[in-house]
């Protein structure tokens, strides 16, 4: 009995520091210095304004085809082996990026990227709640997905305004140092990644590949709620996604210096750390459904705003809302999503939620990089579609929302 009960309490330290080195490596590999400044290393590099909105579609397409692949193997082979595959596969792409010039190079590089988020993203979500759940904490999962979520933000608070003064004059030795600072964090992550113990699946018994994909897409069919929240979710992120493709490079030529871009990701970045820790007592205090829907028409005022005035204050103020919201509700999602899905399969259905993201931003990537071409603020009118149809057709509404955690 002794012993039985030293192997649980060794496991549940194993368990408890796997809180630990999963969020240094969500930090090492969110750590990237060339952010601030990426639209402008695109150009410098030989892509056009054009053809970085048809980046995004190598994303789009290499997550499609990975991600349900990754999520199976997450499933089968285990969390932490594909977590672990996916870090070394940023270091790839890391590297890839010293020799890359001009449209295809960068979008293999985008397309290695995207398998490399597959593996990771898609499957750490998976590991963060088993792991709770087999220390009995799935019942804090808002406060935990609100700490990794944070890591990956905190690494990007300094990190940017570091990279635009180092590459204060844009020049190829001032990019290709900021590459040299995210090859080497990648590194630093594939470390903790390596140290991360498997939690169970709790599966209750065997199941085939095929079996689990057709319950948990069953799952998404079939849940309202999950349809309402991947939709209404994947709007504002591409809405944001397609001002952050932009955004760099409209503000250059209008005079802001690189080290006002380089302060605008610390600026959201905190912004989003402090909500992300925060979360917790933000449910306390304020309707699951009003946090949902007020970052919609938060997003609408401030794309309409950047279209209609030059004022210098407003284009950055209204940059710094258009990039938070991308995310800002990622810990609430979290929880209300993983509530509904069972745990053996939660890596493949997660993957399930991310298909119509991924399927949207391919026409609509397709669509900013023609207007792009014409140059002027007028990309942002997809913004502003996005928002007003998330407003009328993808609104949280109360019923969707669950309080308390139930068990599988």
């Amino acid at each position: 009995m002794e012993n039985k009960a030293f192997d649980r309490s060794k496991r549940f330290d194993l368990l408890r520091l796997n809180k630990f080195y999963l969020f240094w490596c969500r930090f090492f590999v969110d750590l990237n210095a060339l952010n601030a400044v990426v639209q402008l290393f695109y150009l410098q590099r030989g892509v056009t304004l054009s053809q970085i909105y048809f980046l995004g579609i190598a994303f789009s397409v290499g997550v499609l085809i990975f991600d349900i692949p990754s999520s199976y193997l997450a499933d089968r082979w285990g969390r932490k082996n594909t977590i672990f595959l996916g870090v070394l596969i940023n270091i790839l792409a890391n590297g890839y990026l010293f020799v890359a010039r001009g449209f295809w190079p960068f979008f293999i590089d985008t397309f290695i990227l995207a398998a490399s988020y597959s593996f990771f993203f898609g499957v750490e979500d998976a590991f963060l709640y088993d792991n709770s759940k087999e220390m009995k904490q799935e019942g804090i999962v808002i406060k935990t997905a609100g700490k990794y979520a944070a890591a990956g933000r905190i690494s990007k608070i300094l990190t940017p305004l570091f990279g635009a003064i180092i590459a204060k004059n844009l020049t190829s030795l001032q990019f290709d140092i900021l590459l040299f600072i995210n090859f080497v964090s990648s590194c630093f992550a594939a470390f903790f990644a390596f140290k991360l113990t498997e939690p169970k699946r709790f599966i209750a018994k065997f199941q085939t590949q095929l079996s689990i994909f057709k319950d948990g897409l069953s799952t998404f069919w079939n849940t309202e709620a999950l349809r309402v929240f991947a939709l209404n979710k994947s709007s504002i992120f591409i809405a944001s996604f397609i001002f952050w493709r932009f955004y760099q490079d409209a503000l250059y030529t209008r005079g802001f210096s690189v080290l006002l871009l380089g302060l605008i990701y610390p600026v959201s970045n905190a912004i989003l750390v402090s909500v992300f820790v925060l979360a917790p007592k933000i449910t306390e205090k304020i309707n699951y459904s009003l946090i949902f829907n007020s970052v919609v028409y938060i997003t609408l005022g401030a794309s309409i705003l950047f279209i209609l005035t030059d004022f210098k204050l407003a284009l950055y103020l209204s940059s710094i809302i258009l990039l938070s919201v991308a995310t800002v509700r990622d810990p609430f999602f979290f929880q209300q999503i993983h509530y509904r899905i069972k745990s053996y399969n939660r890596a493949t259905s997660s993957s399930i939620l991310g298909i119509f993201k991924n399927l949207s931003d391919i026409p609509l990537l397709l669509l900013s990089g023609y207007i792009a071409s014409f140059g002027g603020k007028w990309i942002m009118v997809i913004p502003i579609t996005l928002s007003l149809i998330t407003i009328v057709f993808f609104r949280i509404k109360p019923k969707y929302i669950v309080l308390s955690y139930n068990e599988d």
